[in-house]
C-alpha cells in the first residue's frame, strides 16, 4: 500500500513521497482504559508501525481543501481499514470507490 500510495501522491504531488516512514508514531497513554483506547484509536485504523490511518490521512491531505479532501480523506479511511473492520474488505472498498468515482467524476455512484 505504501508504494502504490507514494506513486499516487507523487504524480499529484511532486517528487517527494508523502508516506516516508518519519511521521510521529501513537502510542497509548498507560492510564487510558481498553474502552477509551477503542473509542479514541480503535484496532481497525492501526496501519503498522505504530502509525494510525488519521495520521496518513492528515499528512496526504496537506495543501488540499474543500470537498476534494474530504473525498480523498474518506478513501483513505475505508482503504487503510478495509480488511481490519468488518468480514470482508467488500463494504468498505464499495465505499472507497464510490468516493473515489465522486472525486473523479463529481458524481455518486448509484
Amino acid at each position: 500500500m505504501k508504494d502504490a500510495l507514494n506513486e499516487y501522491l507523487i504524480s499529484h504531488h511532486g517528487d517527494t513521497p508523502v508516506w516516508t516512514g518519519d511521521m510521529p508514531a501513537w502510542t497509548h497513554n498507560k492510564d487510558q482504559t481498553a474502552d477509551e483506547i477503542q473509542v479514541y484509536h480503535p484496532d481497525h485504523y492501526q496501519i503498522g508501525n505504530g502509525l494510525e490511518s488519521q495520521d496518513l490521512i492528515d499528512r496526504v491531505l496537506e495543501g488540499i481543501e474543500g470537498p476534494a479532501a474530504y473525498y480523498l480523506g474518506n478513501i483513505l479511511k475505508y482503504y487503510t481499514r478495509c480488511t481490519k473492520k468488518h468480514e470482508t474488505p467488500d463494504a468498505d472498498l464499495a465505499k472507497a470507490n464510490n468516493y473515489a468515482h465522486r472525486l473523479v467524476t463529481g458524481s455518486w455512484r448509484g
